[in-house]
């Protein structure tokens, strides 16, 4: 469903070609996306980026040179509109609790939502089939952790969240508000639904 923030919804491939710069015949499974278009152009003209702003993207060029230890990115956050659906790290893709609640796969494969976080690891399951987040517990922790959510519980559709003050980037700063934000509109649209334990510190 490419309403989704499963794989078949936002992955697509990228061909790049110039003879005599780009490699031909390689290949990559490294994470990329449209903001790095800005950062590796700047790059190529000899431009500038802006100052005084943090960009998300990054200068994809020795990537695609083929230059020896390059990489993109090590984390990728999939944003539904302006809501956080999911975060990548390496191979592990976790899905947050309520994601794609209108964007089932087909044939019922999938539930629509889900209460509780869902984890795959997308280098032997590229499908998202095989939900392991029990298997897994320290990997989800991990990547709450990484974007500023601490699971007390998961149960049902109650959600306890807590918002640290304790922020690394600037991006992070914004995803505290949007999270922040989307509970409340939440709680309007289900006033029966539960939210302790949600702290702006």
């Amino acid at each position: 469903n490419k309403a989704s923030t499963w794989e078949g919804g936002i992955r697509v491939c990228t061909i790049a070609w110039w003879p005599g710069k780009i490699p031909a015949g390689t290949s990559s499974d490294a994470i990329t996306g449209m903001f790095d278009v800005l950062p590796t152009f700047a790059h190529l003209a000899g431009a500038a980026l802006p100052a005084g702003r943090k960009l998300d993207g990054l200068n994809v060029w020795p990537m695609l040179a083929g230059e020896p230890g390059a990489k993109g990115h090590d984390e990728f956050l999939y944003f539904r509109g302006l809501k956080l659906e999911a975060v990548r790290s390496g191979p592990w893709k976790l899905h947050l609790p309520g994601a794609n609640a209108t964007g089932a796969k087909k044939g019922g494969q999938k539930p629509a939502a889900s209460a509780a976080p869902q984890l795959y690891n997308l280098e032997s399951d590229l499908a998202e089939a095989q939900n392991v987040a029990e298997q897994n517990p320290e990997v989800v922790k991990r990547q709450l952790a990484d974007i500023g959510l601490m699971p007390e519980a998961w149960g049902g559709t109650t959600v306890f969240v807590e918002v640290s003050a304790k922020q690394k980037t600037n991006l992070e700063s914004l995803l505290e508000m949007i999270l922040l934000v989307t509970e409340i509109s939440e709680l309007k649209a289900n006033p029966k639904r539960s939210a302790v334990g949600t702290v702006l510190e």
